[in-house]
């Protein structure tokens, strides 16, 4: 369930099909910054600790 964090940008997880139609979904961490006009996206949590807090793309 998406969720307002601290400084106001939008968070949660998202399932994305990893190929249009394959039926194969990827769990993602998202934030969604509207001060900054950008979506990010994370394999975990980025705030967990967790080693997988890298970024792995940015929507601007």
């Amino acid at each position: 369930m998406p969720y307002v964090d601290r400084q106001n940008r939008i968070c949660g997880f998202l399932d994305i099909e990893e190929n249009e139609n394959s039926g194969k979904f990827l769990r993602r961490y998202f934030i969604l910054d509207t001060q900054a006009n950008c979506l990010l996206w994370y394999m975990d949590n980025p705030q967990s600790g967790a080693p997988t807090q890298q970024r792995i793309d940015l929507v601007p």
